[in-house]
């Protein structure tokens, strides 16, 4: 098997995924909001992996590290953590599913590694993602 290792920059707001709502007959959707980031973060990675000359979507186990970069509030200094809402989990969440949807990977289940981090920053709001092939 190849060594892979790909690092990807997707300019926008990260927006965490919550649970899907109900309708009052049961049905269950996503909110406007989240799926229109799902998408634009699928067109990006979309345009991205053609850039890289990926052909077909990467297989075997993978390790990623994700890093959610916030606008600066006035009130924080740069090196101060974003240690508040949202929920680094629910921010993995689209950014994972929109990797496998725009052809990145097969399958978010073969990700058998997970380094998650949240920061603030002076430029513009940012993810960035770094994934790479594991012997498995």
């Amino acid at each position: 098997m190849e060594t892979i290792d790909i690092e990807l920059s997707l300019v926008k707001d990260p927006v965490p995924k919550q649970s899907a709502r109900f309708t009052k007959t049961g049905f269950a959707y996503q909110p406007h909001r989240i799926r229109h980031y799902q998408d634009m973060l699928i067109r990006q990675i979309t345009s991205k992996v053609s850039k890289l000359a990926v052909t077909t979507p990467i297989d075997g186990p993978l390790s990623v590290e994700l890093m959610f970069y916030f606008k600066l509030p006035k009130s924080k200094r740069i090196t101060q953590r974003h240690v508040s809402r949202p929920d680094v989990d629910n921010l993995a969440k689209p950014v994972l599913d929109s990797m496998q949807k725009g052809g990145l990977i097969y399958n978010d289940s073969q990700i058998c590694e997970l380094k998650l981090s949240k920061y603030y920053s002076n430029s513009e709001p940012c993810i960035f993602i770094r994934l790479w092939s594991i012997n498995g």
